[in-house]
């Protein structure tokens, strides 16, 4: 949640205050020209980041989240890999259809809030590439800042259940990755290097 934030904050400060393409180039060769404000708050940014794995907490997702705990989800046999594939693979597509249900009944519950299209709609398409959600939904670019925080946190996460690689990786390791995910168009190249130059670079020490 922080980490989409702190994006969501970043992309919206640059379309605010853009340089030109001599002084305004970032890591990834962009330059701050063409960066556009989000289309919802930073406020519901947060909020869908907060809410997008609410799914996980579905009953109909106990059994493999129960079944993952004895997998040793970093292991490098054959396999253990495939199994990995295949329980990630189960609890992603599970999760995304079982979280906008119960965000649709915490609304009908009474949080106005969740009235919001854009919450729900993160819970479902999260985990979809950039390029397929441009031609799929409304919000590409602002469910992508979900995505990409998201997605980073994982690829760090120490513990298991957060392992969506079968090895650790260093900071270097993990920037790398987000670089060959825009490049494959999971992430939008632009966000991607803000992530990294603005968001990353003001946690360095």
């Amino acid at each position: 949640m922080k980490l989409a934030g702190a994006l969501a904050l970043a992309i919206n400060r640059r379309s605010q205050y853009p340089t030109d393409a001599a002084d305004g180039a970032g890591q990834d060769g962009s330059s701050d020209a063409g960066v556009a404000p989000l289309r919802v708050t930073v406020r519901e940014i947060m909020l869908a980041a907060l809410l997008h794995d609410l799914g996980k907490h579905h009953e109909d997702c106990s059994p493999f989240l129960e079944r993952i705990q004895h997998v040793d989800l970093r292991a490098d046999t054959m396999a253990d890999a495939e199994r990995r594939r295949y329980l990630l693979g189960v609890v992603r597509d599970v999760h995304c259809r079982k979280g906008p249900c119960m965000i649709d009944r915490l609304r009908d519950g009474g949080h106005r809030e969740l009235h919001n299209p854009f919450i729900a709609t993160v819970a479902r398409r999260h985990g979809d590439d950039y390029q397929v959600n441009r031609t799929a939904c409304w919000w590409p670019r602002e469910i992508n800042v979900i995505t990409i925080a998201d997605d980073y946190d994982a690829i760090m996460s120490a513990g298991p259940e957060r392992a969506y690689k079968p090895k650790r990786v260093t900071s270097d390791e993990a920037i790398a990755m987000l670089r060959a995910g825009a490049a494959s168009g999971r992430y939008e190249p632009h966000i991607a290097g803000i992530f990294i130059d603005d968001v990353l670079d003001a946690r360095q020490p």
